[in-house]
C-alpha cells in the first residue's frame, strides 16, 4: 500500500516551527491566524547532560536525553517536567 499524503493545510500545520511563521515582533492579530499563543521561544538547557530542548507547539514534549526535564506547551504555556534545580529555562515573549 502506498504511503498516502496529505495536503491539507492542517496537516501541513500541526508540525510547524513558529519560528518560521512569525516573527519576534508579530502583533497579536497576526500570530492568531496561525493559532500561535503569547510565548515565542519554550525551552530550557538541562544542566546533568546539557541538551537544549525546545518545545514547538502545544502539545510537544521534549525529553533531554538523560530523560532528567522536559518542556511542554509551544507558544501557550511554559511547562516544566522534572526536578526545577536541573534546568536553565529559556522563555522569551513576543514583544506585542
Amino acid at each position: 500500500m502506498k504511503k498516502q499524503e496529505f495536503t491539507n493545510e492542517a496537516y501541513v500545520l500541526e508540525d510547524r516551527d513558529i519560528l518560521n511563521l512569525v516573527t519576534k515582533s508579530s502583533t497579536k492579530a497576526q500570530r492568531k491566524k496561525f493559532g500561535i499563543g503569547s510565548i515565542y521561544i519554550n525551552g530550557a538547557v538541562c544542566k546533568k547532560c546539557g541538551d537544549y530542548i525546545r518545545s514547538k507547539h502545544l502539545h510537544d514534549c521534549k525529553f533531554c536525553s538523560c530523560d532528567a526535564i522536559a518542556v511542554d506547551g509551544g507558544s501557550w504555556a511554559a511547562r516544566r517536567l522534572g526536578n526545577p534545580n536541573d534546568c536553565i529555562n529559556i522563555v522569551e515573549n513576543f514583544y506585542k
